[in-house]
């Protein structure tokens, strides 16, 4: 699968770290994306252990997520559908990209996901078995 463009990622780690509270010691952003429809959670976890859910990303950010999605399809293999953001003050940014886990925790509905293999093709062969599309390769 493509490398990710590191200065998007760079963006994503910036817009993290403008929202993070004093005290962090690690933030965890999840997106969701199917078609033209995104998700994204942003949860803080504090040096005390505690947890903060009450922050996100500006829309900015939120694009550059986009962005990402769209620079990573790879003809014939598709784009991911769930990508991890882990900011640490130690560790700095690390990134995860699932290309097979259903997207919105498999709540995604048939037509968004024929839409999406529209707009980011996947041959049968990576294409998941759950798709929708999967039908139309047999």
């Amino acid at each position: 699968m493509p490398i990710p463009d590191q200065a998007a990622l760079d963006a994503i780690g910036s817009a993290m770290a403008k929202v993070v509270p004093e005290g962090w010691g690690r933030a965890v952003l999840k997106v969701s994306a199917v078609a033209a429809t995104m998700e994204t959670q942003l949860a803080i976890e504090m040096l005390d252990g505690s947890a903060d859910g009450s922050h996100s990303l500006d829309a900015e950010a939120q694009l550059v997520c986009d962005d990402l999605r769209d620079a990573m399809y790879e003809e014939g293999a598709g784009t991911w559908y769930n990508a991890v953001f882990i900011l640490s003050p130690v560790d700095g940014l690390a990134a995860e990209f699932d290309y097979e886990t259903p997207p919105f925790g498999g709540e995604a509905t048939d037509d968004l996901l024929e839409d999406d293999q529209r707009a980011y093709p996947r041959d049968a062969a990576h294409l998941p078995s759950w798709h929708p599309s999967r039908s139309d390769t047999a």
